[in-house]
């Protein structure tokens, strides 16, 4: 794990940052498969408190050094089976340098102190770094329409 990294609560100067990130990483992006119409803050605050909203998620960004540099959540919280979704993106300014696995573990306890038995995600077949980030933790993967899922038991 890497010092300085915390996930904190997205408000205040990390939209400004995030959305900084989004209209300006053109190789984040295209990992992403967006389409870099660029967005205000207003429109990335909309946006993520009704996509939390209606996939049942908590959202966090993704700190160091005070800066926001990419963003974490965990989504699709089912309590009855105590299972959710990760997800999460990182400026590409700061790819393998192990700031999402710093990010990845504080999430985890999040889930662990929510009383979560699982946690899931859809992994492109090409993204070895976000593989091996779930593979260290012990994950096990099915590929399915072309992506890898990996599950973890908290």
């Amino acid at each position: 794990m890497v010092d300085g990294i915390s996930i904190q609560p997205i408000a205040g100067h990390y939209i400004g940052q995030l959305v900084g990130i989004l209209n300006n990483d053109r190789t984040l992006c295209e990992q992403l498969s967006s389409n870099f119409d660029p967005i205000t803050p207003e429109q990335f605050t909309a946006r993520n408190i009704e996509w939390a909203q209606r996939n049942n998620s908590l959202m966090f960004a993704i700190v160091h050094g005070g800066e926001a540099i990419g963003m974490i959540s965990l989504s699709h919280i089912d309590s009855g089976s105590g299972a959710a979704d990760v997800g999460y993106w990182l400026s590409s300014a700061h790819w393998n340098k192990g700031f999402t696995s710093s990010a990845f573990m504080q999430l985890l306890a999040i889930a662990k102190g929510m009383n979560l038995k699982t946690v899931r995600s859809k992994i492109d077949t090409t993204n070895a770094a976000s593989r091996a980030i779930w593979e260290r933790r012990g994950a096990s993967f099915v590929e399915t329409d072309g992506k890898l899922l990996a599950t973890l038991a908290l």
